[in-house]
């Protein structure tokens, strides 16, 4: 199979191979190949440090970060490091949730329509609210946010 077609089968979803012991389906023969470790309990490659064994040099490589202190993984947001990418991935969330609760807390509080009392007139006021959470007009957090990441 040329890379190509198998690079579309991958980004289609299409999976042809089968895993013989629980009938897992996946798009690559390389895929069940490193699928057999679980059923086997198989740990090929070992940390030449302490000796703690994984099915995948993904695995290794990412508990050699343990070993270095290294910490290749930045947010781009607030600079913190981390040495598992899917840590950085769980903390770039809590950026997101707090960027729609600020985004949220901006409209609901930016746009305030104050009724006139006795003439009917509606107009808009431009005051800010004071949440304690956020800077209003500018969405930043302030000390003592709900937001912390």
């Amino acid at each position: 199979m040329t890379k190509i077609a198998l690079c579309l089968q991958v980004h289609t979803g299409e999976r042809r191979y089968q895993c013989g012991v629980c009938e897992k389906w996946f798009s690559e023969p390389s895929s069940v190949k490193r699928h057999m470790y679980i059923h086997t309990n198989e740990a090929p490659h070992a940390c030449p440090t302490c000796g703690h064994r994984y099915s995948s040099p993904c695995y290794l490589r990412e508990h050699m970060l343990s070993h270095t202190g290294e910490r290749p993984n930045k947010c781009p947001v607030c600079d913190k490091q981390y040495s598992r990418s899917g840590h950085l991935t769980r903390h770039l969330r809590q950026h997101t949730r707090c960027r729609e609760q600020n985004a949220s807390d901006d409209t609901s509080q930016s746009g305030r329509l104050i009724a006139a009392a006795g003439d009917g007139q509606i107009s808009q006021s431009n005051e800010p609210l004071s949440t304690g959470s956020t800077s209003v007009g500018t969405g930043t957090p302030t000390s003592g946010t709900h937001c912390r990441v």
